[in-house]
């Protein structure tokens, strides 16, 4: 039997799924998806099927999907179906302005996330500043946000970037992010592959039970 999880990169991209401000989207998708490709090259996981464990080996397409306002989903789709990551983009410039406008909306996608056992990375881009002048007096405050941020949710799934207009494009670093990202969408394989693999198992102990209740 072979995990859809595997068939479905072979012939498809792998849904990522983006929650924020679209107009941030627009600016730093290109960037990213220009990245992109070089990180997820060879991209290596373990696969258990019928109690047989090996390495998979493959190159990863990302299909990005911005969602439709910030508001957390009802009813997640079926695990097949969902996206394999979510990237959460916050943008603010101070304290203030995550706790009265960001906070509230941030804890309940992350809250929701948590609770389907879903993969996400918070992906904090404070808003572009004019030159690198200014960015030595807001950068204190940025770096308190950024710190609040991590505490609140969970450090290890937050990651910060600073986009600055006066410096050459593509000099941007987005190392951080894209390690991040990897490390999440084997995260979220390797588990979807197990969960198949549970069910499989449970389908050839009983046999004359309908395979819908296990899937």
């Amino acid at each position: 039997v072979r995990c859809p999880c595997c068939a479905r990169m072979d012939v498809g991209k792998v849904v990522v799924s983006v929650h924020g401000d679209p107009a941030i989207w627009a600016v730093v998708s290109n960037e990213i998806t220009q990245h992109l490709p070089a990180s997820l090259r060879n991209v290596s996981w373990r696969l258990t099927t019928l109690s047989k464990e090996r390495r998979v080996q493959c190159h990863v397409d990302c299909e990005f999907v911005l969602s439709e306002g910030n508001e957390p989903p009802v009813k997640l789709p079926d695990l097949y179906k969902k996206p394999y990551v979510h990237i959460i983009i916050v943008s603010c410039e101070d304290l203030e302005g995550y706790k009265l406008k960001v906070r509230p909306g941030l804890k309940a996608l992350t809250d929701r996330f948590t609770e389907h056992n879903a993969e996400y990375v918070v992906l904090y881009i404070p808003p572009v500043i004019a030159s690198r002048n200014r960015f030595d007096k807001v950068f204190s405050s940025r770096s308190r946000t950024f710190a609040l941020i991590k505490s609140e949710i969970n450090k290890d799934r937050c990651v910060k970037v600073e986009i600055h207009s006066d410096e050459p494009k593509g000099t941007v670093s987005w190392e951080e992010f894209l390690h991040k990202l990897r490390e999440l969408l084997i995260s979220s394989f390797e588990e979807r592959c197990a969960i198949f693999d549970r069910s499989i198992s449970k389908i050839l102990a009983n046999p004359i039970s309908s395979p819908e209740e296990y899937l």
